[in-house]
């Protein structure tokens, strides 16, 4: 049940917003013709000006009472299993239908009128046994610029879908409609649209008695209704998350290549150890082992500036651990989502999986590793 609760909070505010259903081959699947996170491989470098006044300063009390109000408005539609309310909070409402077909509820002969009902009586069904509550606001800031230009491919997208859905006449054709819509790629000229206030809140909230906080951008175009989107905070986290990744494995890359390079030139680098930013984490070094002249080939061999700090675990002459964290304290691991451990049968090293759902500081990570290291057969 906490699983089932655990997703349902993470999935309260994403409820019918342009959701990822990508096959492997970036197509949409039949089943749900919704793709907007299919810009994540074509769009890690959006940037465009800002389109709101809340781009540049904002009252915070003002925004705060706004944000509480919508996001209240939004649970209790949700509690109340007023769902066409709860819809008004996402889509506007010319679009529902096409948010229906686009969310995988339409099918091959059926109406987008049915479609509609279909999420409607879903959802509603599913928030039925649950109940979500605003405790307050943990932090409101402005839009990133980015975020603007998502929020109007995802306009852009339903309104595509909406085309697509009034070509089929009468009844839907949904095969058609996923070969159209995935001819929709990153040279689409998405429509610009105008916010007349944005916002970037983390909510602090509950389903039923699960407490936790969740991000979310709060706006209101010029038909003055609030909405509420979480899909482009969860783009945004993502390429942010996939960078940093990309970073620690870079890290790992060059001090492999760092350590090829020392041992042609006769240097001692068998054994387990650490490197770190922070000489005084450097664990166990073998005996002859220049730790600058390391660091020097390793500034030389990493693709780009080395803008945090970073441990990496040394063994049979490769890095096969890395964690990067940048100026802010974001996180980055490789391989992702692991650590390391001991093999029980052969006294190895060997990748575990990080406890799901914990957020593991560069320190708690570093003394995991030195712990494991310590274990091992010397």
């Amino acid at each position: 049940m906490k699983k089932y609760i655990a997703a349902l909070s993470a999935a309260i505010l994403v409820i019918c917003s342009f959701t990822a259903c990508a096959d492997k081959t970036g197509k949409p699947s039949e089943s749900s013709v919704s793709q907007s996170g299919s810009q994540a491989e074509s769009q890690s470098e959006l940037q465009t000006e800002p389109q709101s006044a809340a781009q540049v300063e904002f009252d915070k009390a003002d925004a705060e009472k706004k944000a509480s109000d919508a996001i209240n408005g939004y649970f209790d539609a949700l509690n109340s299993g007023d769902m066409e309310t709860a819809f008004a909070f996402q889509y506007n409402k010319d679009d529902l239908e096409a948010a229906a077909v686009m969310n995988g509820f339409g099918k091959n002969g059926g109406t987008s009128a049915e479609a509609l009902t279909n999420m409607i009586d879903t959802y509603k069904e599913a928030y039925s046994e649950h109940t979500i509550t605003l405790n307050g606001i943990a932090d409101i800031e402005a839009v990133p610029d980015n975020g603007y230009e998502l929020l109007d491919e995802l306009y852009g997208r339903i309104k595509a879908v909406k085309g697509f859905v009034a070509e089929c006449g009468d009844t839907l054709d949904i095969d058609k409609i996923t070969e159209q819509y995935a001819g929709l790629d990153e040279n689409t000229e998405w429509e610009k649209q105008t916010y007349e206030e944005s916002y970037l809140v983390t909510a602090d909230m509950n389903v039923d008695d699960e407490q936790k906080e969740q991000e979310m951008i709060i706006f209101r175009t010029t038909d003055g209704q609030w909405k509420i989107d979480m899909s482009v905070v969860n783009y945004l986290q993502k390429v942010e998350h996939t960078e940093l990744d990309n970073k620690a494995s870079d890290t790992c890359q060059a001090a492999t290549q760092s350590i090829s390079d020392m041992k042609a030139a006769g240097v001692d680098t068998s054994g387990t150890f650490m490197i770190s930013s922070d000489d005084s984490k450097n664990y166990l070094i073998p005996d002859g082992f220049d730790v600058a002249d390391f660091k020097k080939r390793f500034s030389q061999n990493y693709a780009g500036e080395i803008d945090g700090e970073y441990f990496i675990v040394i063994n049979k002459d490769s890095a096969v651990y890395g964690v990067f964290n940048d100026s802010e304290g974001k996180q980055g691991i490789y391989p992702l989502s692991l650590t390391i451990k001991k093999d029980d049968k052969t006294g190895e090293l060997a990748y575990d999986e990080l406890e799901e759902g914990r957020t593991y500081t560069i320190d708690e990570l570093y003394d995991i590793c030195k712990s494991v290291i310590d274990s091992l057969d010397k």
